[in-house]
This record gives C-alpha cells, structure tokens and sequence, in this order.
C-alpha cells in the first residue's frame, strides 16, 4: 500500500505507523531483517540530506538493498514521463520512495505501478515527517493530551503535521503572518476532524501549548522570495519570552534549520517592550526623547525621537485602511516591528509597528535631533543643516531603506531610553490629504 499523504490516510493506519515506528526505536535488533532481499528505491528530484542518509540507513538495517536515484541522471517530466518512470521501476523495486516538486507526479507513477510508493516530500505534504514528528510527541505525552502549535509557512510540513495531529486526537494552531495560512482546503478538512485554530498572534498561539514546532521561512524552490519572507516572518521566532506562554513542561520541535536573522533582539526579548503593544497614539507621545541608532557600513549614526505621527486601524490616511497587502505585511505584524515604504517612489518613511498583532497599526518617525554621527549624517545629506527634521531627511541621515523594513527593533535600528520623558504638543498630522483634522502629530515642546 502507498503512503503519498496523511488526507488518504486513516486515523488507525496513521496510530499503526506511530506505532510501529516506537516498537523499532525502542528495539531496532527485533527488525533487522523484516526486509531481507527486497530493494528499495529512493528517487531525489529534489536536494536532500537529512531525507537521504536516514532513509538509506533505515534501509540497511531493515535488510534491504537501497538504490538511491537522482532526477539528473533519470529526467522526470523531461527525458522520462512520470508514468514511464513508475512503470520502469515498478519492475526491478519492491518499493520506491520520492521526494519531488510536483504532488501529481507522485499520483501519476503510483497509478502506473503496483509497488508500494512512498513520499518523501511533494510541495502538497510531507507525511513521513509528521509521522516522525507525531512519535516525538507520543514520546512526551499522550498524543490525544497534546496541544500542538505550529509557527511559520503553511506550506506541506504543515499540512501533514496539522492532518496528523487531528486524526490522532491532538488539538492543532497554525500560527503565520496574514497570507501565509495553509491551503484553505487542507485547513477546512483537518477541522472537519478535529480542533483546528489559525491566527496569526504568536503569544495567543501558544499559550499552554504541549509542542511548540517551526519550519523553514523559504522552501525550495522560493529563494526568490527569501528576503521578503525574513522580513515577514521576523517577528514570528521563538524565543525564551514565548515559552514563558507555553506550558511547564512543552517541548519545541524544529526539524531543520531555518533561515532567521543571525541574533535576536536582547531589546526586543525583554518587558520593556510591552508599552508598545498600545494604540498608535498612546505610543506616539511616549516615543518622544527616546533615540534610535542605526549602525551601517560600519558608522553609527543616533537620533533623539522629537516629533511622529499615530496611524491607527480604520485609518483613512493609513496603509492599512484597505487591509493587508503585500506592501503593508510588516504593520500587522508585532509590536516592535519596523515598517519602512518609500514615499512618492524618492524619501524612505521609517515607522514603528504599535497594537495587538494583526491590527495594522503604527508610529511615523518624522524627526529628530542629531546626538550621534552628524559627520556621517552630512555625509549622506550633503548639506550641514536639517538634516533629520523630517521623515525622508531623517531615514536618508541615518541610511535607513528598503531593506530595514519587516525586522524588528534590536536586529537593525535600535530604540533606547525611557518613554514618556518629553514633554509635547499635539497638532493635525501635515503631508497627508485625507483625515487631515485628525490630531494626531506630536512634537517635543
């Protein structure tokens, strides 16, 4: 029988698996020649390591033979047709395992050969990893006691790990930035089967979790979108303030490694962020006095905080009046998440992400006092007067772009100082042409 997703499989099939999978771990001797004679294929479209060295060992010492077969030399949908390759293997294996692009390549060679096949990978589901994943649990705890949260991509690790987790009585969140939920119709049948939570608030996602697991931010296959998703998915890492929402005694599961920044924010992992998590325009005032630091090419540059603007939810002058999009993703993410759009296509708009996550919402850096790196400054401005006096003079100063925009506070522009020192004023916001009687400028006085 084919193993090609955990949707075509029963909840007793899939307990039989975990199942077995323990009895062989806890007693590997009892099983070393289950497969005497057979030969197994393991077919790679895709690259592999850990998929590679621990199915062909997994082979060995099951007794059988593996032949490991790579897509350059065999030319899967180009030299060969998927059918042809199922009908050609099917006659010298027992059993064949791939790890492939295309889910229908998997249904299309299953159909032409009557030999067990195994998937590896597809970009629909990875079902030999939730089962692995599910024997991890069953090792901590009572699969049907667990609360399991998954924070990251919805892509195929979370279709079988959620699937897998319903089918075997575990509770199931998804935690992902706004567009990155599972397939609607993965999610819809896993909570046709059991508990099934998606949002896109980590703290709310796993509290009192048992098992807390991430995946990669950019599969194979996305490297173009590598650099957008870190942005994305920068405030979706675990760190030690997270599991203080987790219960006693969860575990945190993360299968490979995964393409975050190279340190976390010490700023951004302690209380003091807390007070950012108000509305836009409590935040605003109290950001008066603090100062932001930026360090590039080696040059730091810093700026006393003395005049911003609130951007709240249902906003007509916010970039999130009409929803999420592409463009604006960073402003319903975290508190503390750094939001920078380019305004008229020539000045970069620096703002700071406010509010629960989710509610889109944040503060515009209009400017600042000098306090460190004025020469850098007039460096970059090419002029020795104001030159952080306003949002695009402020970002050019300190050599704030595109690129600072979907990380966090501590990654790469950091904010110190203790808020609510200034006094201010407060005025209509000014550069804007709707919403324009709203009073929602503050200044330093």
């Amino acid at each position: 029988m084919s193993f090609l997703t955990i949707a075509d499989s029963t909840a007793d099939r899939l307990a039989s698996l975990v199942e077995v999978g323990l009895a062989v771990k806890a007693n590997p001797d009892d099983y070393r020649d289950v497969l005497d004679g057979r030969s197994v294929g393991l077919f790679f479209q895709k690259q592999s390591l850990r998929t590679w060295v621990s199915c062909d060992i997994a082979t060995i010492q099951l007794g059988a033979h593996p032949i490991v077969i790579r897509n350059d030399q065999t030319g899967l949908g180009s030299r060969e047709a998927p059918a042809d390759v199922g009908r050609v293997l099917g006659r010298y294996l027992d059993a064949l395992g791939m790890r492939v692009f295309d889910h229908r390549d998997l249904t299309e060679i299953d159909d032409a050969t009557e030999i067990p096949l195994i998937n590896l990978l597809s970009d629909l589901e990875h079902p030999c990893q939730a089962v692995a994943d599910m024997m991890t649990v069953a090792d901590h705890l009572p699969l049907e006691e667990a609360t399991i949260t998954y924070v990251g991509d919805g892509n195929n690790v979370c279709h079988s790990l959620m699937l897998a987790a319903v089918k075997l009585g575990s509770a199931f969140r998804v935690v992902a930035p706004p567009g990155y939920e599972p397939d609607p119709a993965v999610t819809e049948l896993a909570r046709s089967i059991g508990d099934v939570t998606i949002t896109s608030d980590l703290v709310q996602g796993v509290i009192d979790s048992n098992v807390v697991y991430t995946d990669v931010w950019t599969s194979m296959g996305q490297e173009a979108e590598a650099e957008l998703r870190r942005r994305h998915f920068s405030g979706y890492q675990i760190t030690p303030e997270v599991f203080d929402h987790m219960a006693e005694d969860a575990i945190f599961i993360r299968p490979r490694t995964a393409s975050i920044p190279s340190r976390p924010s010490s700023w951004m992992n302690s209380a003091e962020r807390s007070w950012l998590g108000a509305s836009a325009d409590e935040v605003a005032p109290r950001l008066l006095g603090m100062v932001l630091t930026t360090q590039v090419d080696d040059c730091v540059t810093s700026v006393e905080i003395t005049e911003t603007e609130a951007y709240l939810p249902d906003d007509p002058a916010s970039h999130t009046f009409r929803g999420p999009t592409p463009r604006n993703t960073p402003m319903f993410g975290h508190a503390g998440g750094v939001y920078v759009y380019r305004s008229y296509g020539i000045h970069w708009c620096v703002n700071i992400v406010t509010g629960p996550t989710g509610s889109g919402q944040a503060v515009l850096i209009r400017g600042g006092e000098p306090i460190e790196g004025r020469a850098t400054m007039i460096r970059r401005r090419g002029r020795t007067e104001h030159l952080t006096d306003g949002p695009g003079k402020l970002c050019q100063a300190m050599a704030i772009d595109g690129s600072f925009n979907g990380t966090m506070l501590g990654d790469r522009l950091e904010l110190s100082g203790e808020p609510g020192t200034r006094d201010w004023l407060v005025t209509p916001r000014i550069g804007i042409s709707v919403a324009v009687d709203h009073p929602l400028r503050f200044v330093t006085v």
